[in-house]
C-alpha cells in the first residue's frame, strides 16, 4: 500500500505538528508492505525534517502548487492521507485527481476554530468565509475520516459511520527521552504550560486566578505572549525551540495542557503537547477529557471540567494543589504511558483500518 501524506503547515510555530507527521510516517513504514511519501507545504521559517517541502507563498487555503500535485500523481498512491484544512484550490485539485482515495485526519473542529478567530482580522474572516463556502463540496468527496477525539466523529455528516475511525494522537516514544528527574522534596514546585501564540483555545489567560491562588508554585509559560496583569509567579519565556523546552521539562514537576477547548465547542480533545509532557515524564493537568483516557485515567492525570471561570472556584484550585503535592516527585515512565500514547501501538490499528477500507481497490 502506497500512502501519500499531504499537509499544509501555515504557521512557523508548527514544530510539534512536524514531529507528529514524522513519527507517523516512521511507524507506518515499519509495517510490511507500507510505503509512505510526505508531500508537505510549509511557510518560510518553519524547519521541517524532510528533504523536500513545497513553499507556501501565502495562506494555504488560497495557494495552489502544481508541482506538488504532479509529484503526488507520479507517486501513484493507493491512499491520500490529508491533514484537515480549508478546502481551497489545492484541495479541490487533489479531490478531483484522486476520487475515492482521500482520507482526512481531523484534529479539531475547523468550523468552530475559524468562527472563533473570524473577528480577529480580515484575513481570518476570509478564511472562515471560504471554509463555509466549500466545506460541503469537500465533505461529499472524501473517502473516510480519522478523528483524534470522539466528538469529531460527528463531523463530515455525509460519510457513513463505517468510514470514520477514532484514533487519538500518539507519539513515538522511541524518539523521546524521559527528562524529568525526581526533585528534592523541599524544591519549589514548578508547573509548565507550553502553547502557541495567538491560540485562544489554549487558555493561558485562565491560569491567572490559579497562579494568584497558589503563590507557592511557579508557572512557566512557553509560547503565548505575556499577560499584562500576570502575577510574579507566572514567568513568560516566549517561544523557544524544542531543545530548550525539553531541557526545561527536567526541572518541572507537572505539565499543564489545553484549558479552553470549550472555546472550540469541545469537552474532549487529544493534544500533541500533552503527549510530549507525558513522554518527558511529567504528570499532567488537563482542562478537558483526553481521548486517550476515556476507558481509564491513570493517577498521573488530572482532568478538570472545561469552563471559563474554572480556577475562580475553590474546589478546582484545591484539586490542582492536591494533585501537584501527590505527583510532584512522580516520574511517568514509558512503561506507564505506552498503552495510552505510543504511536507504535495506536498507528498500527490505523494501518489495519486502511487495509479494510481499501482492500477491494488494492
Amino acid at each position: 500500500m502506497k500512502i501519500a501524506y499531504v499537509a499544509s503547515l501555515g504557521n512557523p510555530y508548527f514544530t510539534g505538528v512536524c514531529k507528529k507527521i514524522e513519527a507517523q510516517i516512521a511507524v507506518w513504514c515499519s509495517f510490511p508492505g507500507i510505503v509512505v511519501e510526505p508531500f508537505v507545504r510549509a511557510v518560510n521559517g518553519l524547519e521541517t525534517p524532510w528533504e523536500k517541502t513545497y513553499l507556501l507563498k501565502g495562506a494555504p487555503a488560497l495557494c495552489h502548487d502544481s508541482e506538488l500535485l504532479q509529484d503526488i500523481k507520479a507517486f501513484r498512491p493507493d491512499v491520500v492521507y490529508l491533514r484537515h484544512e480549508i478546502c481551497g484550490p489545492q484541495i479541490i485539485s487533489l479531490l478531483r485527481a484522486f476520487p475515492g482515495k482521500v482520507v482526512v485526519e481531523i484534529n479539531a473542529d475547523l468550523d468552530a476554530e475559524l468562527k472563533l478567530e473570524a473577528r480577529e482580522s480580515l484575513r481570518r474572516f476570509v478564511a472562515y468565509s471560504l471554509n463555509k463556502l466549500t466545506k460541503r463540496y469537500f465533505e461529499k468527496r472524501v473517502a473516510a475520516t480519522v478523528c483524534v477525539a470522539s466528538p469529531l466523529m460527528s463531523l463530515f455528516e455525509s460519510l457513513p459511520a463505517a468510514r470514520k475511525f477514532l484514533s487519538p494522537n500518539a507519539i513515538d516514544l522511541r524518539n523521546h527521552a524521559v527528562m524529568k528527574s525526581v526533585p528534592d522534596a523541599d524544591t519549589r514546585k514548578s508547573l509548565v504550560f507550553a502553547g502557541t501564540p495567538g491560540q485562544a483555545w489554549h487558555g493561558v489567560d485562565l491560569l491567572l486566578p490559579l497562579a494568584r491562588a497558589l503563590p507557592c508554585y511557579d508557572f512557566h509559560i512557553f509560547g503565548p505572549s505575556p499577560l499584562p496583569d500576570a502575577p510574579g509567579n507566572m514567568i513568560f519565556h516566549g517561544y523557544q525551540p524544542k531543545e530548550v523546552l525539553e531541557q526545561f521539562y527536567a526541572q518541572c514537576h507537572v505539565g499543564i495542557g489545553t484549558l479552553a477547548a470549550f472555546r472550540q465547542g469541545l469537552a474532549e480533545a487529544s493534544t500533541l503537547k500533552v503527549r510530549e509532557y507525558i513522554a518527558a515524564g511529567l504528570p499532567v493537568i488537563l482542562g478537558y477529557r483526553d481521548s486517550a483516557f476515556l476507558q481509564s485515567s491513570p493517577p498521573w492525570v488530572l482532568e478538570l471540567s472545561s469552563q471559563e471561570r474554572l480556577f475562580e472556584q475553590e474546589w478546582a484550585v484545591e484539586a490542582v494543589r492536591d494533585f501537584v503535592e501527590r505527583n510532584a516527585r512522580r516520574v511517568v515512565t514509558h512503561a506507564d504511558s505506552a498503552q495510552y500514547i505510543d504511536a507504535s501501538i495506536l498507528e498500527g490499528a490505523k494501518i489495519e483500518q486502511f487495509r479494510r477500507w481499501f482492500a477491494q481497490e488494492l
